[in-house]
């Protein structure tokens, strides 16, 4: 799939997720409680985050030969701390 998606970073505005421009994308569902709400708007504005994160951790799943081991390491504790971002942005403790 190679659809285009709004482009991040995407906020939570209470329980609906927007982007820095205040563009809704989406809102909270009928009849869902407000804590439960805000934990899904958390989550879904993490996706351009989690997505990014991926990435990089693809990027540096395959280990180097020696000489590239010190630029390896540094991508590998650069995704890493993305992935931790990202995660922390989800369960709502940036």
């Amino acid at each position: 799939m190679n659809a285009k998606y709004t482009p991040g970073p995407w906020l939570v505005n209470g329980v609906s997720v927007h982007t820095e421009d205040n563009q809704r994308i989406v809102g909270p569902g009928i009849g869902v409680p407000n804590e439960e709400a805000k934990a899904n708007a958390c989550l879904i504005a993490t996706a351009p985050d989690l997505l990014e994160a991926l990435k990089a951790l693809l990027e540096v799943s395959i280990e180097p030969g020696m000489q590239d081991i010190d630029a390896w390491k540094r991508d590998k504790r650069h995704a890493e701390a993305l992935a931790r971002v990202a995660i922390a942005k989800a369960e709502g403790t940036p």
